[in-house]
């Protein structure tokens, strides 16, 4: 059984160029860090002039994983929102307060998972569809979805797109850590409607903070049902792409993105095709790089090693090649193919790289070793210095 397409520690990739970013108004805040007698850690974040904004647990300090309770302060000194994390994921139950301490929101992330797992591992199979099969053989992805359908799915049996937007405005919240920290950026999702109009097999492809990720999970799992997608006047499962940004202002948006063929069309180089072994998209326990968050480790590694082709820089060219990999019970990386192609010698390169990372700290479910899948970006930016001019 293969379990879900989803990873909230990690990034994937984005249709365009965004990426999470930091405020570097933030830089004039200072923290304190203290450890406790169980070996865990107090971290306390102030202002620049010593408000507090945030206290809560750390299971290690270096580097900072949140395990435990958050308490965020507002300009007041006043509690407006308190939460848990799981190995630097929101997680259980979140309350937001108003000035009064009266509740106001109550957001259970638990749920989300609950989602994940009844949504991950789905028959997307139908005797019904080998006719559509046959004749629209090329739209046919490796899940037995569809990339798309002459009449596509709709938010909430309505035809316009601006109906989901709407839904997302409405029911996003800016996770407290985040807000504090001036983190803002965009979240693309790739998920399945189903052939009854709900939302199945929910992917991120690239944000870089667990805290967007699952907020961003979260109002899509709170979706209600859309109408589905018809192809020759049969309801299809179809894959649909959506782009959930954070913006530095504060204000929530969704709107409908494309990847690149590329993407949809590597089910004959999959990583999943090539194994017969269990393969989970998430684990109890998920791998780690150089003993932390791979999104920020291994993404380090890569720009520590990578080499610039000679004639990238001479051309000018720049843009990110997608991987996908395994690493296995044993921490090894193994299985890199290409899910999205850039250029022969800057593909060659970042596969180079992936290929040549050190042993990872393997995933676990249920105590056992796990393998599990990852698809990860590398980004080829020329600076000044590089673009041959």
């Amino acid at each position: 059984m293969r379990h879900l397409i989803f990873i909230l520690l990690i990034f994937f990739f984005s249709g365009l160029d965004s990426v999470c970013q930091f405020n570097s108004d933030q830089t004039d805040s200072y923290k304190i860090i203290t450890q406790l007698r169980n070996h865990t850690f107090e971290i306390r974040e102030f202002s620049n002039d010593s408000l507090l904004l945030y206290k809560g647990i750390l299971s290690t300090n270096v580097p900072e994983t949140r395990q435990g309770k958050f308490y965020f302060f507002n300009s007041q000194g006043k509690v407006y929102a308190t939460g848990y994390y799981r190995e630097d994921v929101p997680f259980g139950t979140w309350v937001y307060y108003d000035s009064s301490m009266d509740t106001v929101q109550v957001i259970d992330y638990s749920r989300v998972w609950n989602f994940l797992q009844e949504n991950a591992n789905i028959k997307l199979e139908n005797s019904n569809l080998m006719e559509l099969k046959t004749k629209y053989k090329r739209g046919i992805l490796p899940d037995g979805s569809f990339s798309n359908s002459e009449i596509p799915p709709t938010f909430n049996r309505n035809s316009g797109y601006d109906n989901f937007n709407d839904f997302v405005k409405k029911n996003m919240v800016y996770p407290p850590y985040a807000n504090c920290k001036g983190i803002y950026g965009e979240v693309d999702i790739q998920f399945v409607v189903d052939r009854e109009g709900k939302i199945r097999k929910p992917e991120i492809f690239n944000s870089w903070y667990s805290d967007l990720n699952i907020e961003a999970i979260r109002v899509l799992s709170e979706s209600p049902p859309w109408k589905p997608g018809l192809q020759d006047n049969i309801p299809l499962n179809i894959q649909c792409n959506w782009r959930f940004n954070f913006s530095q202002d504060g204000l929530f948006s969704a709107q409908p993105i494309e990847f690149s063929d590329n993407v949809n069309a590597f089910s004959d180089d999959s990583v999943l095709d090539k194994r017969d072994e269990e393969i989970f998209y998430l684990v109890e326990d998920m791998p780690r790089f150089d003993n932390g968050d791979p999104s920020v480790t291994f993404t380090k590694y890569i720009e520590n090693n990578l080499h610039y082709p000679e004639n990238a820089i001479k051309n000018s060219k720049s843009g990110r090649v997608i991987l996908q990999f395994i690493v296995t019970g044993t921490g090894e990386v193994k299985d890199v193919v290409l899910v999205s192609p850039l250029d022969p010698e800057m593909d060659a390169e970042a596969k180079r790289v992936v290929m040549s990372s050190p042993q990872w700290t393997p995933g676990r479910q249920r105590g056992k070793p796990a393998t599990v899948l990852f698809t990860f970006p590398v980004d080829f930016i020329l600076d000044k210095e590089n673009d041959g001019k």
